[in-house]
C-alpha cells in the first residue's frame, strides 16, 4: 500500500507542476508527525537547481512537441507513474526537512494550525524561506560540488542568496490542526511574481484530493490490520478448541498401542471407540471455529478497555482481582477490545498463578492506564508484588521457545500488542515484583 500511496501522491504533485496543470515550479507535501509537534517532509516534485529545471523543461518539450495540452499532460502523468519519487534528489531533500508546528515557524505551520491557505508573495519575509533557501541554493550547490561542476576552496565560505520568490501553503483539510499542508513555489520561473486567487483555488482542490488519497490509504491499511487480526483470532480459536482434544487422542492412541502389543483385545476395542468419539467431538469443535466471526477494530475509550480487562479476570476466576487506576478515561485507542483485553487478561492469569505459588506477601495486581504526553500514546501498566522476573529472562520470556508448557501465552501477548502497533516491556525489580508496561498509539485526531 505505501507504493500505491507514493504513486498517487506523485501524480498529484506532477499535476501541480506540469505546464498543462497549475504550472508551479515545485510542489511539496509536508505531513504532521505522530507527536503532532512538527511537519515532516513527505514528498516533493521539482528541481534543486535552475540547470536541473531547464534540463527537465527541455526534455519535456522535445518529447511533447506537437502534442496537445491534454496529450502532453497524459504523457507526463504516465511518465510519473513509471517513476519512483524516491529517485528524485529534490524529493530526498524535502524528506529531510522538518518544520516545528508552532506559529513562529512560518507559513506552512500557520496554514495547518489555522486550517486556511497562506500565500507569501515575492519579497514578503517568512521563516519558511530558510527551508526554501536550503532546497533552492544550499542543496543545489552541494549537488553541483559533488558533480564537479565547480570547485570551492576549503577555506572559502559560499553564502547562498536568500530565496525571495512567491510560494503558497494550502492545508489538506480546511480545519484547524489538520494532517498536513501542500506547498507550491515559483522558483526558476521567469515570472516568479504573484500567486492570484484563481491559482490558489486550484491548488486548494489538489490539496483536497491529496487528503482523500491519504485517508484512503489509511483505510486500506486498517482493513489489512483487521484481516490480520481476524486470522490471528481464527488460528488461536482453532488451537484453543483443537489442542486439548488432540492431546487426549494422542494419549488414547498410546494406550491402544500398549493393548495391542499385550493382546488385550477387549481394552483395545474400548480404546478405539474412545478415539472415535474424541475425533467426532474434535470435528464439531473445528466446525464451530470455522464459524468464528472476524473482529471489529474501532475507537475504544481507555476506561472501557480497563473495565473489560477486569471483567475478563473475573470470568477467568483470578484469585487476586486486579485494582484499576484509569487517569485518562476519555482517551481513545483504535483496537479490537476483545483481543487486546484478552491477552492482557492472560498475562494477569499467569502472574496470579505465580503469586499463589511463591508469594510471601498478600497478592496484589494493579492495572493502570494513562496518556503519554510526549509521544501520542497510551501507557497501560500491570504491576504486582509477586516473584520478580530475572533480568536475563526479561527479553527471553517473549520468545516462542520459552515456557512451552504455558502454551506460549507471553508470545501471544507480544504478538497481539505489536499487531496494534504497540510494544511491551518488563521493568520489575527484585523488591517490587513484576511490572509490565504496554504502549499503544492513541486514536489519530479525526480531520
Amino acid at each position: 500500500m505505501p507504493d500505491q500511496l507514493d504513486t498517487d501522491l506523485l501524480l498529484l504533485l506532477t499535476g501541480v507542476t506540469a505546464a498543462q496543470g497549475l504550472a508551479f515550479s515545485r510542489a511539496m507535501l509536508f505531513l504532521t508527525d505522530r507527536t503532532r509537534k512538527c511537519l515532516q517532509g513527505r514528498m516533493g516534485v521539482g528541481a534543486l537547481t535552475r540547470d536541473d529545471a531547464e534540463g527537465a523543461w527541455n526534455w519535456v518539450k522535445e518529447r511533447t512537441a506537437g502534442f496537445g495540452d491534454q496529450t502532453a499532460l497524459e504523457f507526463l502523468l504516465d511518465r510519473a507513474q513509471e517513476t519512483k519519487a524516491s529517485e528524485s534528489r529534490f524529493c530526498a531533500a524535502v524528506r529531510g526537512q522538518q518544520v516545528p508546528l508552532d506559529l513562529t515557524s512560518g507559513a506552512p505551520a500557520l496554514s495547518v494550525i489555522e486550517g486556511k491557505a497562506v500565500v507569501r508573495q515575492g519579497g514578503v519575509d517568512d521563516r519558511f524561506r530558510d527551508v526554501l533557501t536550503r532546497l533552492t541554493f544550499e542543496q543545489g550547490l552541494a549537488h553541483q560540488a559533488a558533480a564537479g561542476a565547480h570547485t570551492v576552496s576549503a577555506h572559502t565560505t559560499v553564502e547562498p542568496p536568500r530565496y525571495t520568490g512567491a510560494f503558497a501553503c494550502v492545508p489538506l483539510v480546511r480545519e484547524p490542526n489538520g494532517p498536513g499542508v501542500l506547498i507550491a513555489d515559483r522558483a526558476f520561473l521567469h515570472d516568479s511574481g504573484r500567486i492570484d486567487e484563481g491559482l490558489l483555488h486550484c491548488l486548494e482542490t489538489f490539496a483536497g484530493v491529496a487528503a482523500l488519497v491519504i485517508k484512503n490509504a489509511e483505510l486500506q491499511d486498517q482493513i489489512e490490520k483487521q484481516k490480520l487480526a481476524g486470522w490471528w483470532r481464527v488460528m488461536r480459536r482453532v488451537w484453543d478448541l483443537a489442542g486439548p482434544p488432540l492431546e487426549n487422542i494422542h494419549r488414547e492412541v498410546r494406550f491402544l498401542e500398549g493393548y495391542i502389543q499385550n493382546h488385550m483385545w477387549g481394552q483395545a476395542r474400548s480404546a478405539c471407540e474412545q478415539v472415535e468419539r474424541r475425533i467426532v467431538r474434535l470435528s464439531q469443535r473445528l466446525n464451530d471455529a470455522a464459524r468464528f466471526p472476524l473482529p471489529v477494530i474501532g475507537a475504544v475509550r481507555l476506561a472501557d478497555l480497563l473495565q473489560r480487562i477486569r471483567d475478563g479476570a473475573k470470568n477467568e476466576h483470578v484469585r487476586c482481582q486486579p485494582q484499576l487506576d484509569c487517569r485518562d478515561p476519555e482517551i481513545r485507542i483504535e483496537c479490537d477490545p476483545e483481543m487486546l483485553a484478552g491477552v492482557i487478561v492472560k498475562l494477569i492469569v499467569i502472574r496470579d498463578d505465580a503469586m499463589q505459588e511463591g508469594g510471601k506477601r498478600p497478592p496484589m495486581i494493579r492495572v493502570s492506564g494513562e496518556a503519554e504526553r510526549h509521544d501520542h500514546a497510551v501507557r497501560i501498566e500491570i504491576i504486582d508484588n509477586g516473584p520478580h522476573i530475572p533480568k536475563e529472562l526479561k527479553e527471553l520470556m517473549f520468545s516462542p521457545y520459552f515456557f512451552p508448557e504455558s502454551d506460549n501465552h507471553l508470545v501471544i501477548v507480544r504478538d497481539v500488542i505489536e499487531l496494534h502497533s504497540g510494544h511491551i516491556e518488563e521493568r520489575g525489580t527484585v523488591d517490587s515484583g513484576a511490572h509490565f508496561v504496554i504502549h499503544i498509539p492513541q486514536l489519530a485526531i479525526e480531520s
